[in-house]
């Protein structure tokens, strides 16, 4: 069921709202209409001051299952807060659970990538152990599903050297 437009920006306001309380509604909203279009606003709020806010955030973009979401997620396993580390990952493989095309799969490991790559500097190296273990098992996930859709990116291929090199035969 999608939301009326009167309902998506009565939400959409509510996101913006200095009450703690009335973010994290607006947010469990919008992942139980599964609504795509609040991707965006969702990422903006998982680096909201509340920790509550983050968690029913990352709940719902889990739900949206909109691999947009990837690279915010996985800044946010390294959170103060468990239960917020632990809907960022739950919301992470559902993504991953619900990419069912090569171009979804790529465009989720680009994102892993690029978090990995900015996180290395400001990240503690104790947290960053966790987000790239985390990371590793998510991007084995997305390949095993690439291999089984019967088909893998090229970077992971081994090459076919047979077709390229001439046999040579040399003289005893």
């Amino acid at each position: 069921m999608a939301l009326s437009k009167e309902l998506l920006d009565k939400l959409m306001g509510q996101l913006g709202s200095r009450f703690p309380g009335a973010k994290a509604f607006a947010a469990e909203e919008f992942g139980n209409f599964r609504e795509p279009e609040a991707v965006l606003p969702l990422t903006g709020m998982l680096a909201d001051e509340c920790s509550l806010v983050r968690w029913k955030a990352a709940e719902a973009l889990g739900k949206i299952g909109d691999v947009r979401a990837t690279y915010w997620l996985l800044r946010l396993l390294s959170d103060a807060f468990p239960e917020v580390r632990c809907h960022a990952d739950m919301a992470l493989t559902r993504i991953l659970g619900k990419c069912d095309g090569i171009p979804e799969l790529k465009q989720f490991e680009f994102a892993l990538g690029n978090a990995i790559g900015d996180m290395r500097a400001n990240t503690p190296e104790g947290d960053m152990i966790k987000i790239m273990a985390k990371a590793i098992e998510l991007q084995t996930i997305a390949r095993k599903k690439m291999a089984d859709i019967g088909r893998t990116p090229k970077q992971f291929r081994k090459p076919d050297n047979t077709s390229q090199r001439k046999r040579i035969k040399r003289p005893l």
